[in-house]
């Protein structure tokens, strides 16, 4: 089985494209904000040829930008962090609200990173190019007022909140575990892969019998995100004891 799809051939041949002009023209390039699956596919193909570094501002962004150099470089990604200040009494945020409004500013979504949510504090990563247009323009978010601030480093713990669920399935196929996890059919979990509504780190997939592992990010259209915590000994009965976490 090949390591990458039909659908992903664009990429792969950009990917391809990028590490010829910067090996054959002495290059440094900066991508845009590339999601888990990207960022697999660009550390597959370039490899060992050149140095590839990603960015991580948080320690545990899941949005990254990589830098391409044929020769050693200290990076510098060229990403900034928005603090978002506003009156918690009177606008309840989320991550759909604020990438909404960014994108409203006819700003491409590669160009933001990751939104990072918690009780005190919230913020954006984004690339430098556009953070004035963010600062500058969003002023209110539903009709609350608020403010864009550009700050050094990002305060407090934002690793990802799950709901956590206990499985216990005969096999780690994904539409086992689609099925188990939503409570749906085997049968409508398959349509759902099917339709290629169901992602594996960001990657389509295609066939039901496809095994998942332990930290696989299942995406499933109108369903949500689950994440593969850990993948136990066999119970009792003989199923797999598999421990996942739904986003929250």
């Amino acid at each position: 089985m090949s390591f990458y799809d039909e659908s992903e051939e664009i990429l792969v041949h950009k990917i391809n494209s990028l590490k010829n002009d910067v090996l054959n023209n002495n290059k440094i390039i900066l991508t845009k904000f590339l999601n888990l699956r990207e960022q697999e596919l660009y550390s597959f193909i370039l490899g060992k040829s050149v140095n590839l570094y990603f960015s991580n501002i948080s320690g545990n962004d899941e949005a990254k930008r990589a830098l391409i150099s044929s020769f050693e470089i200290k990076p510098d990604f060229k990403i900034s962090i928005l603090k978002l200040n506003y009156n918690k009494r009177y606008l309840d945020i989320n991550h759909r609200i604020i990438l909404g409004n960014i994108m409203s500013l006819q700003i491409e979504r590669n160009m933001i990173g990751d939104i990072l949510i918690s009780d005190k504090n919230t913020y954006v990563i984004v690339s430098s190019e556009i953070k004035d247009v963010i600062i500058n323009e969003i002023k209110t978010i539903n009709h609350v007022p608020v403010e864009f601030e550009e700050v050094d480093e990002i305060e407090g713990d934002f690793l990802p909140k799950y709901k956590e669920k206990k499985l216990f399935v005969q096999s780690l196929r994904i539409d086992l575990i689609i099925s188990n996890f939503y409570n749906i059919s085997r049968t409508q979990a398959q349509e759902l892969i099917d339709k290629k509504d169901v992602k594996i780190n960001q990657r389509v997939i295609a066939s039901h019998i496809t095994d998942v592992k332990e930290n696989d990010v299942i995406s499933v259209s109108h369903h949500g995100r689950i994440k593969i915590l850990n993948i136990g000994q066999n119970s009792r009965s003989g199923k797999i004891i598999v421990e996942i976490g739904e986003y929250v």
